[in-house]
């Protein structure tokens, strides 16, 4: 309560100031929602459950497949917080999920398909020993209908659309 009301007492300016941010101005109101009782709530109940839960199972490091929620956020930072490490596993064709969302100290591993999405981690900053080649993950499951006879249906494809690929601006639509 505290801390969102002394976020609704500072001036535009004092918040691009604090933020220190080149759109800070121009998100507004976009950013007073960040600043929510609601929202400040469910932040830090997710962070203290993500600590508690750590220090209570000795989590050895964690492993994440997406960046996009505040909940793979908040256990990020709550990783960061016990210096544990943290694994990103690819599952797609995006490469969004290398964005620096992370602390200078704490770089993850990234479990990504293929040389060609280590080299281009690698292109992006990422460190090459942080960039590990570990195949498909997201496919571990069909590896045993691989080859099997195959059951009559009407479909004759099928398509995996495995990474948010407009979201990401990857693709128009």
């Amino acid at each position: 309560k505290r801390l969102h009301q002394e976020w609704n007492e500072l001036s535009e300016q004092q918040r691009k100031e604090l933020l220190d941010h080149p759109r800070s101005m121009e998100l507004g109101e976009h950013l007073t929602v960040l600043f929510s009782p609601e929202l400040i709530y469910v932040v830090s109940l997710y962070y203290e459950l993500f600590t508690e839960a750590i220090k209570r199972e000795q989590v050895k490091g964690v492993y994440l497949s997406a960046v996009t929620s505040l909940y793979e956020k908040c256990l990020i930072a709550a990783a960061s917080r016990f210096r544990i490490p943290v694994f990103m596993g690819q599952h797609g064709i995006g490469m969004n999920f290398a964005e620096n969302i992370f602390a200078e100290e704490q770089q993850p591993y990234f479990l990504v398909m293929g040389k060609k999405y280590q080299q281009e981690l690698v292109k992006k900053g990422i460190a090459e020993d942080h960039a590990i080649v570990t195949g498909p993950q997201i496919f571990e499951e069909l590896v045993p209908y691989i080859g099997k006879e195959k059951e009559k249906t009407k479909q004759k494809n099928i398509l995996f659309l495995t990474s948010p690929l407009v979201e990401d601006k990857l693709m128009e639509k």
